[in-house]
């Protein structure tokens, strides 16, 4: 009887996990392509880090921050399990980390940028949405 309740739970799991593996791969296929074809060409050229302390945001400041965090480790954690299963893995990743805080944020975003195989995904991107291709460092 224990055995029963155990393949249900790891089964419940399971359909758990492949509806979300679907969603972040829905989701990913819809929303980098628009936030892509939105940054301006030299975005890269231009990226800083947050000097903003957390002492000097105001509540509703520090509150976008959690939840724009959240939402970064989420497409970060999705755009791992995508480097395994059907999905744009590394323009995950690389969406999940522009949203989270934290130091070395840009040294990892310029590893990133400067691989050749990214670069020309994120012009074909802008291609098809009709943009100009990104300048890059």
């Amino acid at each position: 009887m224990n055995f029963f309740n155990t393949s249900v739970i790891t089964q419940s799991f399971l359909s758990w996990l492949a509806v979300l593996s679907l969603s972040t791969f829905i989701i990913s296929l819809l929303l980098i392509p628009w936030v892509v074809a939105k940054l301006p060409s030299d975005y890269f050229l231009h990226i800083s880090e947050e000097k903003t302390p957390l002492f000097a945001l105001n509540i509703s400041s520090f509150v976008l921050l959690v939840i724009r965090n959240i939402f970064g480790i989420i497409l970060l954690l999705a755009g791992i399990a995508m480097i395994f299963l059907p999905g744009q893995g590394i323009l995950t990743i690389l969406a999940g980390i522009f949203l989270l805080s934290f130091p070395g944020k840009r040294k990892i975003i310029r590893l990133l940028i400067s691989r050749h195989s990214v670069q020309h995904s994120l012009d074909w991107i802008r291609g098809k949405r009709s943009k100009q291709p990104f300048i890059w460092p």
